[in-house]
């Protein structure tokens, strides 16, 4: 045999219309990592903090400390999980879990001025800062495939985020000596920590590169908005914003977190095909010259209304056997969507219209005589064979 035609076997064995996501209907699960660009819209209050930039004064730069960087970029985890219906539509649930943070120290064997607490410097030998936050996100999203070319689709979709819990964290020490004097460390520390809730929404896109029917990859760019207006500490007080030296503004003001920004990165897309059960259709019978001539008369139609019932036979279809067709049909129609010669192009408009057939025609399986299942299912069988 062939070894073209066994591999093809074998690929058609192990995965079934590869190249293509071949599913109408199916319940999926997305895991993604990202990099959210928080530099827009991103946290302004913590880089504020961080470099300590006010009166006038635009030398970055915390308490002295030369080192300081804002919090530019988080990492991201999340999964979108739902279901696929109609081919276009994918709608279910995000879950997303987020983080950013900054640190930096400085040690010196001379003694070096910061700020903490007081407008007056104090000299010591040792400083680090250390602040962060992370959220956990979830809600609604609705993505729409706007295009696809069998192995490749793109997406666009919106979603709601709500943020359960969005954590926040802020850590100084200092000493006068060095960092081995762990008691001199202990006693000049100061820790904050607050947790708030938010709103937001995401604007994404998503470019998809199918390996088989089920299992792509996928590049993804959106646009997130995920903001806490207020902070509270364990007791429940809400924390005020104060400058990197301790020092609070005369008009307090609560301490925010942003995490808006352009997020992009990476994402699996698994799918569960749900349109068949996975039975085998059933085995195509010989056929005599007759069958042949009408079979043939009955391609020039998709139109169900103008055909005739057959005769009562023993002959009684199953809605399983419908669908494996229906599959069938789908497979011929992604393979040739990929073809982008005029009487490829021509004949996967043929299986679409027909595949839209097959659609309706399960939907008003319930309504049918067995004899009219038959014959209808008869007809698709010839237009595959052709």
């Amino acid at each position: 045999m062939n070894k073209k035609i066994i591999l093809a076997i074998l690929v058609i064995g192990l995965s079934p219309a590869v190249f293509a996501r071949g599913t109408s209907s199916a319940i999926f699960v997305d895991p993604y990592f990202n990099m959210g660009a928080l530099g827009i819209g991103g946290s302004s209050d913590l880089n504020d903090k961080i470099n300590d930039i006010r009166n006038g004064n635009t030398a970055k730069g915390v308490l002295g400390i030369e080192t300081a960087s804002d919090i530019k970029w988080s990492k991201n985890l999340g999964v979108f999980m739902g279901y696929r219906f109609k081919h276009r539509y994918n709608i279910g649930l995000l879950i997303d879990y987020t983080s950013a943070n900054a640190f930096f120290s400085k040690e010196n064997a001379s003694a070096f001025n910061f700020y903490f607490g007081s407008t007056t410097p104090t000299a010591g030998k040792y400083y680090e800062y250390g602040s962060g936050f992370s959220s956990t996100t979830f809600g609604p999203a609705l993505y729409y495939t706007v295009y696809n070319g069998g192995k490749l689709t793109l997406d666009v979709g919106l979603g709601i985020l709500y943020a359960l819990k969005i954590n926040y964290h802020e850590d100084t020490t200092y000493s006068t000596i060095s960092s081995s004097d762990t008691a001199g460390l202990a006693s000049h520390a100061k820790s904050v920590i607050g947790s708030g809730k938010g709103f937001g929404f995401l604007l994404g896109t998503s470019t998809s590169y199918y390996l088989t029917n089920y299992l792509g990859l996928s590049f993804d760019l959106a646009y997130r908005y995920l903001k806490s207006g207020t902070l509270t500490d364990p007791n429940g007080k809400e924390i005020d914003f104060t400058w990197a030296d301790g020092s609070q503004d005369p008009t307090p003001a609560p301490l925010s977190v942003n995490l808006s920004g352009l997020y992009f990165g990476i994402s699996l897309k698994i799918d569960f095909d749900i349109s068949s059960s996975g039975s085998t259709a059933a085995a195509k019978p010989e056929e005599t010259g007759a069958q042949e001539t009408a079979k043939q008369a009955q391609e020039t139609t998709t139109g169900w209304e103008d055909t005739a019932v057959a005769p009562v036979t023993d002959n009684n279809p199953t809605i399983d056997e419908l669908r494996d067709i229906k599959k069938q049909v789908q497979r011929k129609w992604n393979d040739l969507r990929s073809d982008t010669s005029a009487e490829a192009q021509k004949q996967a408009d043929r299986y679409r219209r027909l595949y839209d057939i097959v659609i309706k025609f399960e939907k008003d399986w319930d309504q049918a005589t067995p004899q009219v299942r038959a014959v209808r299912i008869d007809k698709i069988k010839t237009f595959l064979a052709h």
